[in-house]
């Protein structure tokens, strides 16, 4: 798992936005994102693709902790509630396991526990391990 972890928090691009892993194991993950300005769009606040990126991501850490090497096939994200600053927290949690295709939600909250954005998304189980 240390090596799994290592993988991820090394993600260049998740890095680059500042997405960091809280905890993950057995199809489920946590994330953090402190919004900084660069993180907002035109309305001052926090980007779509902000949000999508934490959950996909996120979803991603919850789907490769059962080891196969997952990769996402298809995502939908509904926005509730605009954020602006603070942080945000993601929780991926398992919703279907198959032998090849599992489904995940993933709930992007504030830290007042309102829900931000909510995200359904698709993993391919590629093989029996990770690469």
């Amino acid at each position: 798992m240390d090596d799994l972890r290592n993988q991820f928090e090394n993600d260049p691009f998740t890095r680059h936005i500042g997405v960091e892993l809280i905890d993950f194991g057995d199809g489920q993950a946590r994330s953090r994102l402190t919004i900084r300005p660069c993180h907002l769009n035109g309305h001052a606040v926090v980007h779509g693709g902000v949000l999508y990126s934490m959950a996909v991501w996120t979803m991603a850490v919850a789907a490769n902790s059962r080891q196969p090497l997952s990769v996402g096939i298809q995502g939908n994200i509904s926005f509730f509630k605009a954020a602006k600053e603070g942080t945000l927290f993601a929780h991926a949690a398992e919703q279907s396991l198959g032998r090849k295709i599992s489904g995940y939600r993933v709930l992007i909250r504030d830290s007042a526990d309102q829900t931000i954005a909510e995200f359904q998304g698709l993993v391919y189980r590629k093989s029996d391990k990770a690469e």
